[in-house]
């Protein structure tokens, strides 16, 4: 089935050669959206492949776009383009920033080796500094638990009492 833009649709896609964001709600045709801008700017404006970039924010919206591209571009007969899309940067916004701090980690004051951590790698990290941190305020007597609840990235109240079941457990008693 074609893809046939709405009016908004229609705009997004042939907005001037400028940067644009498309935000809509799951299932709206962001994905279709962003292939049919991608291949309207290489095929009406000449723009390099490789110069265009579209970010999305999952592996499965990127992979799609690829696909789309690669098929919309064969059916122009843009056999040339096609060859560079291997190296367009059609991405993750994450494996797009990966990518522009490992082409300038020094210039950043990185490891060019450094990793993105995965979903599960990062809630462990978090919840290790936080009972790091919810330790320290134990050890030291410190009352001032409200710190930490003001840098707490979703429910604060459920994640300080999360935190302090789990010293509870852990046998550490606060320093008198």
């Amino acid at each position: 089935m074609a893809f046939v833009p709405t009016p908004e649709q229609r705009a997004a896609i042939e907005h001037p050669l400028a940067d644009a964001c498309v935000t809509a709600g799951a299932g709206s045709g962001k994905t279709a959206v962003l292939t049919a801008r991608f291949v309207h700017l290489v095929d009406r404006h000449a723009l390099p492949v490789r110069r265009v970039a579209a970010l999305t924010f999952t592996e499965k919206a990127a992979a799609q776009m690829r696909e789309r591209i690669a098929a919309a571009l064969e059916a122009r007969g843009r056999h040339a383009d096609l060859e560079e899309l291997e190296f367009a940067p059609i991405s993750t916004i994450h494996a797009f920033c990966a990518r522009l701090l490992r082409l300038h980690a020094v210039d950043a004051g990185l490891d060019p080796a450094f990793q993105v951590l995965d979903e599960s790698e990062s809630l462990l990290l978090r919840e290790d500094a936080w009972d790091e941190a919810l330790l320290h305020l134990v050890r030291t007597g410190s009352s001032d638990v409200a710190a930490l609840a003001r840098i707490a990235t979703t429910d604060p109240r459920a994640e300080l009492l999360d935190l302090l079941e789990r010293v509870r457990g852990s046998g550490v008693a606060p320093s008198a």
